[in-house]
């Protein structure tokens, strides 16, 4: 969709809006694969965060990793939106559950990383 495009050029609630139009376009011209749903719910997640509405990115991050728990990407949305928030300890959950997925996985060992500093503050 668009929304992928006005993500890239930092227009997020824009891009939110594209998905969300999205979403209800697929719903109204027919039944909507449940990969394409999960896709456009991944794409306004990261828009949602980029745009520092961390609630609803954890809200559509959430919907997504309980649609599928192995989204590495969404783990670590959430997981960035929540120290965002300084829930410090749901953050740490969500990188250790993204390490899980993705053992080595340096964006989550760096946000791990930032977690402990910011715990120390």
């Amino acid at each position: 969709t668009r929304g992928y495009v006005l993500s890239q050029i930092e227009r997020h609630l824009e891009a939110v809006a594209d998905f969300t139009m999205a979403l209800q376009a697929d719903w109204v011209f027919g039944n909507p694969s449940e990969s394409s749903i999960r896709a456009i719910r991944c794409g306004r997640a990261f828009s949602f965060m980029k745009a520092k509405r961390y609630f609803e990115a954890v809200n559509e991050s959430s919907a997504v990793i309980d649609a599928d728990p192995s989204s590495t990407f969404m783990y670590f949305v959430r997981s960035v939106s929540y120290y965002c928030v300084n829930e410090l300890d749901k953050a740490d959950a969500d990188a250790d559950a993204g390490l899980r997925l993705e053992p080595g996985g340096e964006r989550f060992k760096l946000l791990k990383m930032e977690i402990a500093q910011a715990r120390q503050r």
